[in-house]
């Protein structure tokens, strides 16, 4: 395990981070630049695209190693909408991770196939605003979208098809608008989902809620092996038609498996 000694930690402010993104959303927006989402969902027959991944990363890295090395490349991606209470613009926000220097973001596919929402546009972990161009790929049953932000020059991170279980792993993410969130657990599973078409998913203890769907989750390399999905709420039992007393939260994740089933690798992009 590495030693080095990291700098000061970063402090987020959340109210800020969504203040910039809208802002932003607006003015793409009012200026003709943006894609509407609607042309964004009518692109996910695109079965696979091609990319130069990263590099696979062989080395344990500390946390606060991971967090310093992968921030940048951790995305918050937010969906411009209006509110039946108002006529202004708000933002729901949502995670999501650069695999492509030239703008290749992966997230889930039912954060792009949001109905309400006008236009997407991406934060990255170090600060550069970017609007959502295209769809490359997507598996709407796999629940995975890999689309291109303007620019290049991203941070990026690697994807590995899998861990054992058991393994120890990190999730970075956005948790109802706690922008850059690091939580860490294990993997508790592999289990097929019993949708049809879904395939291989796996299940994790580290913490995550609404927001956090598209997050990375890392190995102790700070490699990607999946992606943050959903939860399942395991009640005790039922009253008068309601769920109650709570017992577990069961946090769901696409496998990196997955991922790597809509790219083609390249040398270089």
């Amino acid at each position: 395990m590495r030693t080095a000694t990291w700098g000061a930690p970063v402090v987020v402010n959340d109210q800020a981070v969504i203040g910039r993104m809208l802002q932003f959303a607006e003015a793409e927006l009012e200026g003709g630049r943006a894609v509407k989402a609607g042309e964004l969902i009518g692109q996910f027959d695109r079965s696979g695209c091609a990319v130069g991944l990263a590099a696979v990363s062989l080395v344990p890295w500390s946390l606060p190693e991971l967090a310093d090395r992968r921030r940048a490349a951790v995305g918050v991606i937010g969906g411009l909408f209006k509110c039946l209470k108002c006529s202004k613009w708000h933002l729901a926000a949502a995670s999501g991770f650069f695999i492509g220097e030239k703008g290749v973001f992966v997230t889930c596919a039912h954060v792009i196939q949001s109905a309400d929402k006008e236009i997407f546009v991406v934060l990255t972990g170090d600060g550069r605003l970017t609007p959502v161009r295209e769809v490359l790929a997507a598996d709407a049953i796999a629940d995975v979208a890999i689309v291109r932000c303007e620019g290049a020059g991203f941070s990026t991170m690697p994807v590995v098809a899998e861990a054992a279980v058991g393994s120890a792993v990190t999730v970075f993410g956005h948790p109802n608008d706690h922008f850059f969130s690091l939580t860490q657990g294990i993997i508790s599973r592999y289990f097929l989902d019993p949708r049809p078409k879904v395939g291989e998913m796996f299940s994790i203890t580290a913490d995550f809620a609404k927001g956090s769907s598209g997050s990375p989750v890392f190995d102790q390399s700070g490699n990607v092996i999946g992606m943050v999905a959903n939860t399942q709420s395991i009640y005790y039992g039922e009253k008068d038609g309601h769920a109650e007393n709570l017992q577990m939260v069961i946090k769901n994740c696409v496998s990196g498996k997955t991922i790597l089933k809509l790219i083609k690798p390249v040398v270089g992009e």
